[in-house]
């Protein structure tokens, strides 16, 4: 049961022992008041929450589009732009070297690109902190 729900339910239940005069009127009138209350906010908070998931979703849907259209984005955008989108994807710049260009060491974004698992094992590890 959602928290509206269970709100709603409350209210129905105040009214309920309102009209079997289990509660006073003025108790009725503060529970009343307090689950309407209640509810507003709830109600408030939903709309924020789907307003904030659609413009996610808008966000996630242009980052998309972006990232498989990359190769055209990045010919039509200018020396600026294609300078900006450069330095995210290569944050510690990049080298031509024997007529190609590197990175070093090879950019996390190119490793998810790749498919590479970012995750390092045991070995690895070991290898780092000086452990046999």
């Amino acid at each position: 049961m959602s928290q509206i729900e269970a709100l709603e339910e409350r209210l129905f239940r105040a009214d309920e022992a309102f009209v079997e005069e289990k509660v006073t009127p003025e108790s009725y009138a503060r529970l009343k008041a307090k689950y309407e209350a209640q509810l507003q906010q709830a109600r408030l908070e939903r709309e924020a929450l789907e307003a904030d998931a659609a413009g996610l979703a808008e966000k996630l849907q242009f980052a998309v589009r972006l990232l498989s259209n990359q190769g055209s984005v990045f010919r039509r955008v200018p020396v600026e732009g294609k300078h900006e989108v450069l330095v995210r994807i290569f944050p510690d710049g990049l080298r031509y070297e024997d007529g190609s260009f590197r990175t070093t060491p090879e950019s996390p974004i190119i490793g998810l690109f790749r498919g590479k698992s970012q995750k390092k094992t045991d070995a690895d590890l070991s290898k780092e902190v000086g452990v046999p």
